[in-house]
């Protein structure tokens, strides 16, 4: 019995694929888009959070907010795409059975050889001109959306991001195009 295993997080789905067990299945959340004091990293929140000691008058504090797609409406191969614009994003936290390292691998949609694909997409992050720094994460190829979504509250926002040539050598990539990603295991 092999006791190697890894972590990761699968982002914009709610479920792991046959390979990998389900931690749990949650809310992706994240600072606010234009603030400029946010934390940078987005969060898969769990649906139903459990409470310690606290206060609910507002105080001066840190925040989290809901994440939105902000996607073209034909990018994805979505049933119903226009659901998709200002959709909240949903997430999984996912453990391999047998593989104890996972990576993200910009620019492809697939594994390097000897490497298995947990699941492949697009790269996606904040928007360049937004205020809030944020990091780059693989959302997968078909994404969901929450049930609790739809209402364009922004909170963190992601794009697709595409290349822009100048300092990256092209023509392997190309300006404009949006980058893929793969998330492997070995």
């Amino acid at each position: 019995m092999s006791l190697a295993s890894a972590v990761y997080t699968r982002w914009g789905r709610t479920e792991c694929e046959s390979t990998a067990e389900l931690v749990y299945e949650g809310i992706v959340g994240g600072g606010w888009y234009a603030s400029e004091g946010s934390a940078s990293n987005p969060l898969c929140l769990v649906r139903e959070p459990k409470w310690n000691r606290y206060d609910d008058a507002v105080s001066n504090a840190a925040w989290i907010f809901g994440t939105e797609y902000r996607l073209p409406l034909d990018q994805f191969r979505l049933e119903n795409p226009t659901k998709f614009q200002a959709a909240n994003m949903p997430c999984s936290v996912c453990r391999t059975a047998s593989r104890s390292t996972v990576i993200m691998v910009p620019g492809r949609n697939d594994c390097f050889k000897g490497w298995t694909l947990e699941y492949q997409g697009y790269l996606m992050a904040g928007h360049y001109s937004h205020k809030m720094a944020s990091e780059y994460i693989c959302v997968d190829e078909a994404p969901e959306a929450t049930e609790a979504g739809f209402r364009d509250e922004l909170g963190q926002t992601f794009f697709l991001v595409e290349a822009s040539c100048g300092s990256l050598p092209c023509p392997e990539y190309v300006h404009g195009r949006e980058i893929t990603c793969a998330v492997c295991s070995k």
